[in-house]
This record gives structure tokens, sequence and C-alpha cells, in this order.
């Protein structure tokens, strides 16, 4: 297995391990929501999408779909910068960050810890070379037959290389 499908594996379960611990536990994103002041009108709303999202995007990373990275790299940067946010305001919450799944050991749990964390799933994410498992490739290897294809149309190569349909076109 080629280490760019172990690296997208491994932070595909990750952000879907987050999802998972935001969906179970709500509240303990509450507490974040409350030191970045997000209106309490809107909570639900940016509770369910931002656990859809990240549920969307490990779902994608575990499949293999590189299109799923650039956008993935985004939200790491939107997280990093709250925890960012709440690391320069020590009297605020923990983010939240994985929800239930969120370990008791303090250092797991320090702003600081997530940061670099998000940090390494970025470099990660921005160093591979590319994720082979990538659907929409597989389907280029194969293209669907459509019905375009009547069988009469012969190419021959011109002199610039191009392909040149028959007069039959």
């Amino acid at each position: 297995m080629k280490s760019s499908t172990v690296v997208g594996i491994v932070i595909g379960l990750i952000f879907l391990l987050s999802a998972t611990g935001k969906a179970i536990d709500p509240l303990s994103m509450s507490q974040a929501f409350d030191a970045i002041g997000v209106p309490q009108v809107v909570r639900p709303v940016v509770t369910v999408s931002l656990v859809g999202i990240e549920a969307l995007l490990g779902l994608g990373l575990v499949l293999g779909f590189s299109r799923t990275r650039i956008p993935a790299i985004l939200v790491l940067i939107l997280f990093t910068g709250t925890l960012i946010f709440l690391r320069l305001h020590p009297d605020k919450p923990s983010c939240g960050c994985l929800g239930s799944f969120e370990p008791d050991v303090a250092f797991l749990t320090s702003t600081t810890f997530g940061i670099g964390r998000n940090l390494c799933m970025v470099g990660f994410l921005l160093l591979l070379p590319g994720m082979p498992r990538d659907a929409p490739a597989l389907a280029r290897k194969n293209p669907p037959m459509c019905g375009t294809h009547t069988g009469d149309e012969s190419t021959t190569p011109t002199s610039q290389g191009t392909p040149k349909l028959s007069p039959a076109d």
C-alpha cells in the first residue's frame, strides 16, 4: 500500500472520529462556540453543518477521492485559526475538537497539541504527490459507452499528430 493511501486513510479516519464525537456530544462544541462568539440562534445549523462536512471529508479521504484534499486543508486551517484564538485567550475552554472522544490526558486536550496536530495533517496533505485511488481517474481508464461511437468513424493521424476524422462525418 502506498504511503499516500495510508496517510489519506489515517487523516480520513481522524475526520470521521471527530465528526462522530461531535455528533454524540454537541455540548463540547457549544463551549467553544461561546468562546468565539457564535450566536446561539445559528449554533444548531453550524453544528450539523460542521459534523456533516467533517464526515464527508473523512469519508472522501478514506475512499481516496483526491478532490477532498483541498477542502480538508481549508477546514483544518479554519480549525487551526480557532485553536490559535483559544490559545491566545487562556481563559477560554477547550475546543471540543473530538467531542465525546476527547481524551482525559491534559496534554492531548491542549490547544497547543491541537494546533500541532492540525498543522501536521495539513503538511501531510500538502506534501502528498497524489492519491492514486481517485475514482474519477478510474472512470477515465474505462470510459462509459454512451452511444456516441457508432463504429463507422475512422481516425487517421495527420502530420501534426492530431487525429483527423474521415469524410463520412
